[in-house]
């Protein structure tokens, strides 16, 4: 009950600073992906965050799959044994990057940039993808 608890309050805390954040943007879904719980993510000034259950490597593979999925030029990539990215371009030319990080052997972050400033709508469209290869 306590690890309830400490997640309740870390939401909490989250809540009150995106109330308090001026001139940001703050998008929490199910108001706690800080904590790590699955199917959540963090929208903010531009960038996409999630916590995935799921090894690096196959983040990365799904993260690959996704931007080819969704039809998107592979500029580059590169991983290692502590995180990897992912840059790709659009048809409209925006930048897509991927950058994924190991938080354990079997949890990775991962975080979303599309263009300069950020597009909420394709970045969770990405997130859905990564998600979906990584069921597959």
């Amino acid at each position: 009950m306590r690890g309830f608890q400490a997640i309740r309050v870390a939401a909490s805390a989250l809540l009150g600073a995106a109330v308090l954040c001026s001139g940001c943007t703050v998008a929490l879904v199910a108001g706690a992906a800080a904590a790590g719980i699955a199917g959540t993510y963090v929208y903010t000034e531009g960038r996409l965050e999630s916590v995935e259950d799921a090894p690096l490597a196959s983040v990365h593979a799904a993260a690959l799959k996704a931007t080819e999925d969704l039809g998107f030029s592979l500029v580059r990539e590169s991983q290692d044994a502590f995180g990897s990215i992912v840059v790709s371009k659009r048809a409209d030319n925006s930048d897509v990057t991927i950058a994924l990080e190991k938080k354990s052997d079997k949890t990775t972050s991962v975080r979303i940039r599309v263009g300069i400033i950020g597009d909420e709508a394709v970045s969770t469209e990405i997130l859905a993808r990564i998600r979906e290869n990584l069921k597959a």
